[in-house]
Order: structure tokens, then C-alpha cells, then sequence
């Protein structure tokens, strides 16, 4: 049961999938929780303290023997392009597995709903002073409209030329998309704190804004490895961009 990534890929981007206990037997958890960081007794992987750690290769038939809860887990999981598995007996209940403990089931609901919730406010200034953080790191930041414009557009320039010349647009890419991302998150999270000191950088975002929204209308990249990096990299540079217009747009027009 390996996922659909590659060595490669699994070794370099892993995918976990993190649920509730709830879903598996007793019997099947109790050895579970007394075997931590053990080898699990069936072919093609291990469980360590990182969860369940597939290396089955499906290819020459090698097909793990494990309880029928587990196989069910593990199927849900290949198809997702998960990596590795973890239960928790706090974790999430997922509605397309069945639940054989109840009692574990209504504890993680339990803790669910009494979860501190964030506003989506809240969480977008945290990413944004977390952007801030990094950019300061480099030495050379500045928060001001014409430090943020000038950089983004100066990526996006690089990115252009990268893939006019025809470069391996995939490892040319993301490392300047997390560049991006990080200018992106940072601007927007200044621009909803003092949306006066950047109006006039209004225009550049919509250019960058329609630039990005192209890329990723123009392009057929794959939901795995790299290239599934690359689109959650500009989907949430566009998020960013579109917010940081929009509270632009309204400040303008009030």
C-alpha cells in the first residue's frame, strides 16, 4: 500500500494523515499503544513513534497481512497520497471510516468542539508576523510599500524568465515561491494593520494578482511531489494578494 508518490517524493515531502484511535479494535490498538516505536508484524513497513511508515513496493505484489481495521486505514490513506499514519486518541473521527469505539469516538468529538478557535483575523496576522520574522532575518527588509512591490515584482520577473528559457521550471520554481509566499503573507498583514501607508502599490498587486491567478489557470501541475508544492505555494500567494487588494479597494473607496 504505498501512496502514489515516488521514493523520491515520499522521502522529500510526506504526507501524514492524523485520526482518531476510534477507528481501530481494541485489540488492534491496545497491541498498537504496547508496541510503540516497534516493528508491526506484517510485511512491507514499520510503525515507529512517527506513526505507520509504508515501504511497500505494490509492483511486485508484496501486499501487507494486517488486521482488517488497519487494511481499511491504510486503503483510505493510499488513495489520499498519505505517507504516514498516526492515531490519536484525541484525533479526528473521519466520516468515510467506521467508528469501532464509541467511547473514543465521543471523547475526540468532545475535545474537538471545546477546541480554542482562532478567527480567520487571527490566523492571518499569525502567518503574517511569522512572514515578518523571516524577512527581518535577511538584513535588508523594510515595511514599506515600495520594499514589498519592488521584491515581489523582481520574483515574478525571475520566475518569468526561468520558464521563458525553458529551465526545469519545478526546482527553479518553489524555492522562490516560498520567497513569495513570505512577501505575500508579510504585505498582507501590514497592508490590514496600516492600509494608508500602502495605497499606492494598488496596481502593482492587481498586475502580480492576474500574473499568479495565470499561472495557475495555465498550467496542469500533478497533485503530488514537487509540482503539488508549487500549486498550494501560488494558491496561497494568491489568497494573500487578493486580501491585501481587497483591503486596499475598500480603504480607497471610503
Amino acid at each position: 500500500m504505498t501512496s502514489h508518490l515516488d521514493s523520491t517524493d515520499r522521502a522529500l515531502f510526506p504526507r501524514v494523515l492524523s485520526l482518531s484511535s476510534a477507528h481501530l479494535s481494541e485489540r488492534t490498538a491496545s497491541f498498537l499503544q504496547k508496541n510503540d516505536a516497534a516493528d508491526f508484524p506484517c510485511l512491507g513497513g514499520h510503525w515507529s513513534d512517527r506513526g505507520w511508515m509504508p515501504w511497500v513496493d505494490t509492483e511486485f505484489g508484496v501486499i501487507p497481512s494486517c488486521p482488517p481495521d488497519l487494511r481499511e486505514v491504510f486503503e483510505f490513506a493510499e488513495r489520499l497520497g498519505v505517507s504516514i499514519v498516526i492515531f490519536d486518541e484525541g484525533g479526528r473521527v473521519l466520516p468515510e471510516l467506521p467508528v469501532l469505539r464509541q467511547e473514543v469516538a465521543d471523547s475526540s468529538l468532545d475535545r474537538y468542539a471545546r477546541r480554542a478557535r482562532k478567527s480567520l483575523e487571527q490566523l492571518e496576522d499569525l502567518s503574517g508576523r511569522e512572514a515578518l520574522e523571516s524577512l527581518e532575518k535577511t538584513g535588508s527588509f523594510s515595511r514599506t510599500a515600495g520594499y514589498f512591490t519592488t521584491r515581489m515584482q523582481s520574483i515574478r520577473d525571475a520566475l518569468t524568465y526561468a520558464y521563458e528559457r525553458g529551465d526545469d521550471f519545478t526546482s527553479t520554481a518553489y524555492p522562490l515561491l516560498e520567497q513569495l509566499s513570505d512577501l505575500s503573507a508579510a504585505f498582507a498583514s501590514c497592508v490590514r494593520l496600516e492600509p494608508d501607508q500602502y495605497l499606492t502599490s494598488l496596481d502593482c498587486i492587481c498586475s502580480l494578482e492576474a500574473t499568479v491567478e495565470a499561472t495557475l489557470d495555465g498550467n496542469e501541475f500533478r497533485d503530488r511531489g514537487i509540482e503539488r508544492k508549487i500549486t498550494d505555494a501560488l494558491e496561497d500567494i494568491l489568497y494573500r494578494l487578493q486580501r491585501a487588494r481587497q483591503t486596499l479597494t475598500h480603504r480607497i473607496m471610503t
